[in-house]
């Protein structure tokens, strides 16, 4: 969902929206938000740039949740053409039904990644 299509956005909607999409591979329910900006109009230094975020969300049909992700990203390209690229992901503590293979449920840890890259 971009924010273009549906203008101002508010964290519920986004929810309401997202939470119909079924994964029929997993059996699980997915919710999953995209917003992203991309300015690509050169300007006196950058070529272009953009930004993103991304929250993700998914529960098996026990409801409870085994995973949410946020993530920021974003990166810029040089006029000439040096692009430098990033993000910043989050995932929140959650079950996990599938390490065990169907025994019991345990834990997943939260975790913290960043990255960043650049090319020429």
């Amino acid at each position: 969902m971009r924010a273009s299509d549906t203008g101002a956005i508010g964290t519920n909607a986004l929810r309401r929206a997202a939470r119909a999409a079924i994964s029929p591979r997993d059996q699980q329910a997915l919710a999953k938000a995209d917003l992203v900006y991309v300015e690509n109009g050169p300007g006196p230094f950058l070529r272009e740039y953009d930004i993103g975020l991304t929250w993700r969300d998914e529960s098996n049909y026990a409801g409870d949740r085994i995973q949410e992700t946020f993530v920021l990203s974003g990166g810029f390209t040089h006029l000439s053409f040096w692009r430098l690229t990033g993000f910043a992901r989050r995932l929140l503590r959650s079950w996990d039904d599938r390490s065990t293979r169907g025994g019991p449920m345990m834990i997943r840890p939260a975790e913290t990644e960043f990255e960043i890259s650049g090319r020429s």
